[in-house]
């Protein structure tokens, strides 16, 4: 059954990275989802130490950070975990809540995606990361799934695959060469069919379903 935040949930994010840059644009990015509240932001790993108030997932700028420090930490603060750039390295982290690793130019829909999908203990890693990835789970994007991959056309698989690429309805009507107005019914049966409230969930149970891959 794909895993999906209760009703009325917050996810609560802390911020890592050295440069308030960063911090402030992924605290934009996230602000952008009524599921998220950054409670927390810090320039170095080690001052999530000192903070007490339960942490649902730990957002890293990973320029500044060891992948296995970040682990460590989310594990002991029984957190989620997503990091965002640096250069990918084998981990393992089968004593993480949920993880994902992503790009730096990853689009602001799919730090988002990840994010909530590491509070609900999703995996999911982007094609180029699956290989250096270890440990008891193996990433959502890459599990072969045995459920109901929910009838979904291959239209609607399409628009559905764009979406997670984080790709707006007048960007994938361009892609498609078909009319917005296309789009949007796409957009609508597929939310319909996967009894999702909004895009961003419908995402994340392609992603989770094996659907769709970031």
């Amino acid at each position: 059954m794909t895993k999906r935040l209760p009703d009325g949930t917050i996810v609560r994010v802390a911020l890592v990275s050295l440069y308030a840059a960063a911090r402030a644009g992924l605290r934009s990015i996230l602000s952008e989802s009524s599921r998220v509240a950054v409670t927390l932001e810090v320039t170095h790993l080690s001052d999530l130490n000192y903070y007490s108030d339960p942490i649902d997932v730990i957002v890293a700028d990973a320029n500044n950070s060891r992948a296995d420090d970040l682990v460590a930490l989310a594990a002991k603060k029984e957190a989620g975990l997503v990091i965002v750039g640096g250069q990918p390295e084998f981990i393992t982290g089968r004593d993480l809540r949920g993880f994902s690793w992503l790009q730096g130019e990853a689009e602001p829909e799919r730090i988002v995606v990840a994010t909530l999908g590491a509070a609900v203990g999703m995996w999911v890693v982007e094609r180029e990361l699956a290989c250096r990835i270890g440990g008891s789970s193996t990433p959502a994007v890459f599990r072969s799934s045995s459920e109901s991959m929910h009838d979904l056309s291959s239209r609607e698989r399409e628009v559905l695959q764009l979406m997670t690429e984080g790709l707006s309805n007048k960007e994938i009507a361009s892609q498609l060469f078909v009319t917005s107005h296309t789009v949007k019914f796409h957009v609508a049966s597929i939310l319909s069919k996967l009894n999702a409230t909004s895009r961003t969930e419908a995402v994340m149970i392609g992603i989770r379903s094996g659907i769709t891959a970031l």
